[in-house]
C-alpha cells in the first residue's frame, strides 16, 4: 500500500468524526452549559469550567493539530512534508497574521496559551520578543517567508496591514506549490483555494484604490503558468480577475459588498472541499479536502464557544459557520 493511499484511509476515519451539520444546530439551539456537554463527548473535551478566550482557542485547536499528528503518525518523506504544511502551515500563518496586525496597529499582541502551538515550525512567543515589526519580518524572512521584506517595504510607504497578510498568504502557497511537485492530485485543491485567494486580495486592494502588487502575489499561482503570464501581461491584473472568475464560477458584480463577497467566497471553498471529499478518491485530495474541513470545524467550534459565551444571538453566530452548509 503506497503513502497515499495509506494517508487516504486514515482520513477516512477522520472524516467520519467530523460534526454533521445537524450537529451544529443543535448546539446553536443549546444553553452554553449543553453545548459544552455536548462538544466534552466527542475528541474537543471541552467544559464549561474552561470556557474563556485562550482555553476556547487551545481546545479547538488542539484537537485539530492533534488530529494531524495523528494522521501522520510513522509517516516519512515528502507527502509528510506537504501535509504538515498544508495543515499546520494555516494555523502558523493565523498566528503571524494577529502579530504582524498587532504591531502594525501599537497593539499588544499576546499569543494563545497553549501547549500544542509549540508544535509549529515558528513559534509567535518567540517572535513577538524580538520586539520591531523590522526584526520580525527579518526573522521569517530567513524561516520561508521571503515575500515578506517586500511586503515590508511597501508597509513603510502606504501604510496598509494587508499588504502584510498578503505576502504572508502567497508564500504558504508558494512553499505548497514547491512541495507538492509530483504529486498531482494536490492540485486538484491547491489550484481553487489558490485562485480564491488571489480574486480576494485583487477585490480588496481595489476596494482602497490600489493595484494587486505583482512581486507579492506570485507565490499564490506559482505552478498555475498560464496565470502568471496573465498577472504579467498588458491589463494582466483585468484579465486575470475575469479569468479566475470564470475558473472558479462566480460573478463580480460591482453591486455586491466586499464582505458579503468575502463570505460567497469562503462558502465557495468549502463546498469545493465537501465535493472532493464526498468524492472519497483514494489521493492526497481526499486527504487535504479533509484536513481543511477539519481546520473549518475547528474554527467553528472556537466561533460557537466565544459567540456563546459572549451571548451573541443565535441568528448572527450561524452566519460565522461554515460547517453549517
Amino acid at each position: 500500500m503506497s503513502i497515499e493511499v495509506y494517508l487516504a484511509v486514515r482520513a477516512r476515519g477522520l472524516r467520519s468524526r467530523l460534526f454533521s451539520s445537524d450537529f451544529f444546530e443543535k448546539a446553536l439551539k443549546s444553553s452554553l452549559s449543553d453545548m459544552a456537554r455536548l462538544f466534552s463527548q466527542s475528541e474537543y473535551r471541552i467544559t464549561v469550567e474552561d470556557l474563556d478566550f485562550d482555553s476556547a482557542w487551545c481546545m479547538a485547536y488542539s484537537t485539530y493539530i492533534n488530529r494531524v499528528d495523528s494522521l501522520l503518525a510513522g509517516i516519512t518523506g515528502p507527502m509528510k512534508s506537504l501535509v504538515e504544511a498544508y495543515s499546520l502551515g494555516r494555523i502558523e500563518v493565523d498566528l503571524l497574521r494577529e502579530l504582524l496586525l498587532s504591531l502594525t496597529s501599537n497593539r499588544e499582541y499576546t499569543p494563545p496559551e497553549c501547549l500544542a502551538i509549540n508544535r509549529l515550525r515558528i513559534s509567535p512567543r518567540a517572535l513577538a520578543m524580538l520586539g520591531s515589526l523590522k526584526s520580525i519580518v527579518g526573522y521569517l524572512g530567513d524561516h520561508g517567508y521571503k515575500r515578506l521584506g517586500l511586503a515590508c517595504e511597501e508597509y513603510m510607504t502606504g501604510r496598509d496591514p494587508s499588504l502584510l497578510e498578503l505576502a504572508l498568504e502567497s508564500d504558504y502557497y508558494s512553499n505548497l506549490w514547491v512541495l507538492s511537485r509530483g504529486i498531482g492530485a494536490a492540485r486538484k485543491v491547491l489550484e481553487t483555494e489558490a485562485i480564491a485567494r488571489l480574486v480576494h486580495w485583487s477585490l480588496l486592494l481595489r476596494k482602497r484604490g490600489k493595484r494587486l502588487p505583482r512581486r507579492l502575489v506570485e507565490g499564490l499561482i506559482e505552478n498555475l503558468e498560464y496565470f502568471k503570464k496573465t498577472l504579467w501581461s498588458t491589463r494582466g491584473e483585468e484579465r486575470l480577475l475575469k479569468l479566475s472568475a470564470k475558473r472558479l464560477g462566480v460573478t463580480l458584480g460591482e453591486d455586491i459588498s466586499f464582505r458579503d463577497f468575502k463570505s460567497k467566497m469562503d462558502r465557495l471553498i468549502v463546498k469545493h472541499m465537501y465535493s472532493i471529499a464526498d468524492r472519497r478518491e483514494v489521493d492526497i485530495s481526499y486527504v487535504l479536502a479533509v484536513l481543511f474541513l477539519a481546520y473549518i470545524e475547528a474554527g467553528d467550534v472556537y466561533r460557537l464557544l466565544l459567540g456563546k459565551g459572549m451571548k451573541v444571538r443565535e441568528d448572527v453566530l450561524r452566519k460565522t459557520l461554515l460547517s453549517t452548509l
